[in-house]
């Protein structure tokens, strides 16, 4: 309040020592010294309503950054409830791919154990091919020499009727 003493008293000790004759000159004083003090007082108030303002201002200020800053909290919120999802959701697809390969694996055991046993059938069945092949040699060369035999038996056949013509004409001969 040092500052505020000397704008008032200041002035007033000059006025004082100017007009210090009669009560006309007391009433100007104080008529001067309210006006002063009003002018030095009012200068402070000002300053206060303009540090209020700027407070009320300011105050306005960060309530509205609070509000982004709650937009921008919940936005950001929500974006991580999202990723959450995403991430469950990828876990999840990972566990199916951990499943679906497991399985393959377990299926490329059996096509190979299958693979195993179609290589024995196919073997099995060569031999018997084989078996079978030597079997229609052996039944083809004995279908041929029943063959054979059979045209012996024709033959002879054929032989044994001409010679029982032969025969029936010499019997006929011997029966006139």
């Amino acid at each position: 309040m040092g500052g505020l003493e000397e704008d008032v008293l200041g002035p007033l000790k000059f006025l004082r020592n100017s007009i210090i004759l009669g009560s006309t000159g007391f009433l100007v004083l104080g008529i001067i010294a309210a006006s002063l003090l009003a002018r030095s007082i009012s200068k402070p108030i000002v300053d206060l309503s303009l540090i209020i303002e700027d407070l009320k201002a300011r105050t306005e200020n960060a309530v509205n950054t609070m509000e982004e800053i709650k937009v921008i909290v919940a936005s950001q919120s929500e974006s991580v409830k999202l990723t959450n999802i995403k991430f469950e959701g990828i876990n999840e697809a990972i566990e199916r791919i951990r499943g679906l390969i497991h399985k393959i694996s377990r299926s490329d055991e059996e096509m190979e154990k299958e693979k195993d046993l179609i290589i024995d059938i196919m073997q099995n069945l060569s031999a018997i091919s084989q078996e079978n092949a030597a079997s229609t040699e052996e039944a083809s060369a004995s279908v041929e020499e029943q063959t054979a035999a059979m045209e012996e038996i024709a033959n002879a056949s054929e032989a044994l009727a001409s010679l029982a013509d032969d025969m029936q004409v010499l019997v006929s001969k011997f029966k006139l």
